[in-house]
């Protein structure tokens, strides 16, 4: 619910780069939250945006070998 109201007031953060994962996408690929991640995308996250320790959020999720996310990173096209 908190992570709506931020998004709902302004969309733009969702794909914001700063900090060590780059994008929230990156933080949720990089701790595991499929859930999250699959929400984050239904938003509107791009995928490929680059930045932060990893470059891009699928890079995050194999670091830390979450299958599952990097199923879905794929499933989706990513680059």
């Amino acid at each position: 619910e908190v992570m709506e109201h931020v998004l709902a007031q302004d969309a733009a953060q969702l794909n914001k780069v700063g900090g060590e994962y780059g994008t929230p996408l990156q933080a949720v690929c990089f701790n595991g939250y499929e859930t999250t991640m699959k929400k984050l995308l239904e938003w509107g996250a791009d995928p490929n945006v680059m930045g932060g320790k990893f470059g891009v959020p699928i890079n995050a999720a194999i670091t830390e070998r979450h299958r599952g996310i990097v199923k879905v990173l794929l499933d989706r096209g990513v680059d």
